[in-house]
């Protein structure tokens, strides 16, 4: 967003924006208007600290684009001006006067007009709107616009910026292609619809349009808090106002929905929420009151402790141990206990599969032998895909013999970040499922974070183990140069660097600085719980005894998957797989497939009902209730059916959820449950719920999102008032057939290792050439009459595949069809896999034309 000097001279200066401004608006409208004042003369433009991980990623998504622009150059050339062939390359302004985007724009034009097969960087202008797309790509006769971008998933701002470059190539005169794409930071190709996203981009732009120039139009500055721009409350611009205001978002685990409900009360400031009236049955209120109190240090503490911050300056933390605390679920310390920490790089890409993530070092700190003695620190490095999954390997044979040794021994770690890893990690290796499985359903792994939150009030705003240190650290302060998670992969990436380039004395020193780091972690987990076990013994607290290991209800990898597995672990490490041996890795990933994809929806599943609100409010498909209202009461749809009742939900859906009408939920309820009911992790404020909830209608009013659902009673169950208080994802579907069909196949792979028998399937699998009988080699196209020929190929394939490919709209489907006829003339039976039912009707219609029975 930049002003222009107007065309006609004594007029206001143009307000040009690009696409990024857009997707900024549409997370931030204050962020947006206050970056508009500094243009405009009225703010200053403050000076915030450079953020080295946006920094990063910018530079890998520019190698990203690089990446991509190689591949198009290899396979279309330079750009040659006599045959107007290859890829274009339009070399940015020398600067952003109006005469300067003009002949880039014009240029760009000429660029796709020509007819290039790719035009890289086309700048567009049109006197108000800005942009250099990525990508053109010419498919049949017209333009698809491309984007590169890091991400793993297609989000709203990037499909906003492809329709943004869509909607100028229209403007232009230029056809564009139906499909844009996304090309992910994963290489995967995100495709979508240009013609559903234009009217949301319209509508995007349409609103920025309105904003900007509402506010243009206004005398003064943005004000914070103005209820005709959105504020997202997060960002530095925010952040800056947040404090200036003393706002409720300065109040520890106030969210943004709480802080609109108490706006409504009249409510604005920390003091004021301090000040406030709480009936003593809003919980939730009187904890965010208490919040409040102990920030401003007008509440009741157990202790305080002065320590120096960064900068040198004396800072005061007081906490207070709450009356109904959960110290007591701490488990007795055991001599082998160990403090865990994960370190690890999201932004490390796979060279070789393209995954994205490291988790490059699995730090422990065990018990000191002896008082006064220095904690050992046990670390596990990797600095690649298969050093990962050693190291995992190795850190579970760790735990496995510890455990040995120590049967009550504990793993102690800090927030769901260290859970989470380990969970990931046993999906992405194959490897460890069981083991990972057991230490979680032995409550070997504890969070303290769980304990903190539920147990302690402290006088700031972050409960991070970092802001918690001065209480337990004591003089030992962190110090160093990396200082938190962010610095930790920004000099993991420069080791990386200094490696490459053969600095190996630099490489050395950031890696035992990142060693330092990652064991103070440790140490401070350690030095956390033994100041949690102090709290609990001053106050008389029994701790949790040691509990009878579970009985294992989880799905363990079936004989003939193991069998495969064990073989794929076998394989060396150190050379690429040979085609067969991929060949037999993709069939033991398939045949456990369903069962990993279940198990992370059970695992997400739990999680949810063992955790807060807050922590999983906003994921995907999720539904928090406000308040319901019973539309129809419990009663009989006929004699023969289960009762069942009627509820009008009112709340707020997560960004991204698809809440609609004939669609099964979970609908879970809390404290105290609906007779039936047991908690599922049996705690006294444990939550429960059913699946197979429908919902039947959904509306929009100025209280809310409203969802009203059809809940129906399990035969013999009594009717109960009580009401929903989340919806969340129903249970996966039965894939048994599916799964039956995968571990017949994996039975056949595996009788003859380290031979494949010979099917369609794995010859794909292979990559195989296409293996005929009674033909040297594919039959040839005359007169343009691929089905002749693909019907003479796919009759002489011997146990093997035929691949037919082409760009869209090249009459794949058409000919594919007759192909179909004429097999199914012949006597074979055809099945048909389609993602529309276009291949149907064409397949009908060839039929009819050739006289075949459909």
């Amino acid at each position: 967003m930049f002003l222009l000097d107007p065309p006609v001279a004594n007029t206001q200066p143009d307000l040009v924006f690009s696409a990024t401004d857009l997707v900024n608006a549409s997370v931030c409208e204050y962020r947006t208007l206050r970056v508009l004042d500094e243009k405009l003369g009225r703010a200053e433009k403050p000076a915030f600290d450079a953020d080295e991980m946006l920094e990063r990623t910018a530079q890998l998504g520019d190698v990203h684009e690089r990446r991509i622009l190689d591949g198009f150059v290899a396979e279309y050339g330079e750009w040659d001006p006599e045959r107007k062939t290859g890829v274009y390359d339009v070399v940015p302004a020398a600067g952003m006067e109006r005469p300067l985007l003009l002949a880039k724009h014009a240029e760009s034009i000429e660029a796709l007009r020509s007819g290039a097969d790719v035009v890289f960087q086309a700048a567009f202008f049109d006197g108000q709107f800005h942009g250099r797309s990525d990508f053109l790509v010419k498919v049949d006769g017209a333009y698809a616009v491309w984007d590169t971008k890091l991400a793993r998933h297609a989000k709203v701002g990037a499909l906003l910026q492809l329709a943004a470059y869509g909607d100028q190539l229209l403007k232009a005169g230029i056809e564009p292609a139906p499909l844009v794409t996304l090309v992910l930071g994963n290489n995967q190709h995100s495709n979508h619809r240009l013609a559903d996203l234009l009217p949301v981009y319209r509508e995007r732009r349409d609103r920025f349009l309105d904003l900007v120039e509402n506010h243009r139009s206004k005398p003064e500055p943005v004000l914070w808090g103005d209820e005709t721009h959105t504020a997202c409350g997060r960002c530095e611009y925010c952040q800056l106002m947040v404090a200036a205001t003393r706002d409720l978002l300065l109040v520890g685990r106030m969210s943004t929905a709480r802080r609109a409900k108490l706006h409504k009360d009249g409510i604005y400031t920390i003091d004021d929420l301090a000040a406030m009236d709480v009936a003593e049955d809003n919980e939730s209120l009187l904890a965010l009151r208490d919040q409040a109190r102990m920030q401003l240090g007008v509440a009741d503490t157990d202790g305080s402790v002065d320590y120096p911050d960064k900068y040198g300056e004396r800072q005061t933390l007081s906490y207070r141990v709450l009356a109904e605390n959960t110290l007591g679920n701490l488990p007795e310390p055991d001599e082998g206990d160990i403090f865990f920490d994960f370190e690890g790089d999201p932004l490390w890409q796979d060279p070789q599969s393209g995954r994205w993530g490291l988790e490059y070092l699995f730090g422990v700190v065990e018990n000191p032998p002896a008082s006064g003695a220095e904690p050992p620190f046990v670390p596990f490095w990797a600095h690649d895909r298969a050093q990962e999954r050693q190291a995992f390997a190795s850190f579970l044979d760790y735990v496995a013999e510890r455990r040995r040794r120590y049967p009550n021994m504990h793993i102690y770690h800090y927030a769901a970040y260290e859970k989470t890893a380990l969970r990931n990690l046993s999906l992405i290796h194959l490897i460890g499922e069981e083991a990972v499985d057991t230490l979680l359903r032995d409550g070997v792994l504890v969070d303290l974070y769980e304990t903190v939150r539920t147990s302690l009030r402290i006088s700031d705003r972050s409960y991070s183990i970092k802001k918690l240190e001065p209480l337990y650290m004591g003089s030992n302060l962190r110090s160093g140069d990396v200082t938190d998670a962010g610095a930790s992969v920004v000099a993991y990436a420069r080791y990386c660097e200094a490696r490459d380039s053969g600095d190996s004395e630099r490489a050395a020193d950031i890696l035992a600085g990142i060693s330092d780091y990652n064991r103070y972690d440790c140490l401070s987990t350690l030095e956390l719980r033994n100041w949690l076990l102090g709290l609990a013994a001053e106050r008389g607290i029994a701790l949790a005894q040691p509990q009878e290991p579970k009985v294992d209800t989880s799905e363990p990898p079936s004989a003939e998957e193991q069998v495969l597995l064990d073989y794929v672990a076998s394989l060396p490490t150190s050379r690429v797989l040979t085609k067969d041996e991929q060949a037999i890795a993709m069939v033991a990933a398939a045949v456990g497939y369903h069962r990993r994809e279940d198990k992370q929806f059970w695992w997400e599943h739990f999680d949810r009902l063992g955790s807060p609100v807050d922590d999983w409010s906003d994921t995907r498909d999720v539904f928090i209730v406000r308040h319901a209202t019973v539309v129809q009461d419990w009663e009989k749809p006929n004699s023969r059916s289960n009762p069942v009742r009627v509820v009008d939900l009112c709340g707020i859906s997560s960004e991204g959820s698809e809440f609609k009408p004939g669609s099964k939920w979970f609908r879970m309820y809390g404290e105290p449950l609906p007779e039936g009911l047991e908690p599922f992790d049996g705690k006294v404020d444990g939550r429960e719920g059913w699946f197979g909830t429908e919902i039947v209608d959904s509306y929009a009013d100025r209280d809310g999102e409203h969802l009203v659902i059809r809940e129906k009673l399990k035969r013999g169950g009594e009717h109960y008032a009580q009401t929903p208080m989340a919806l969340t994802p129903d249970q996966p579907i039965s894939t048994k057939s599916i799964r039956a069909a995968l571990a017949e196949l994996a039975r056949e792979v595996g009788a003859d290792l380290p031979e494949l028998p010979r099917t369609p399937g794995l010859e794909i699998l292979r990559k195989a050439h296409p293996t005929l009988t009674g033909v040297a080699s594919l039959p040839e196209v005359v007169d343009h009459e691929y089905a002749t020929a693909i019907t003479a190929a796919v009759e002489a394939l011997d146990r093997s595949y035929l691949a037919v490919q082409g760009p869209p709209g090249t009459g794949k489907t058409y000919v594919g069809s007759h192909v179909i006829c004429a097999l199914v003339s012949r006597g074979w039976k055809v099945g048909v896999v389609a993602q529309s039912h276009a291949v149907v009707e064409h397949m009908l219609e060839a039929a009819l034309t050739a006289g075949v029975p459909a």
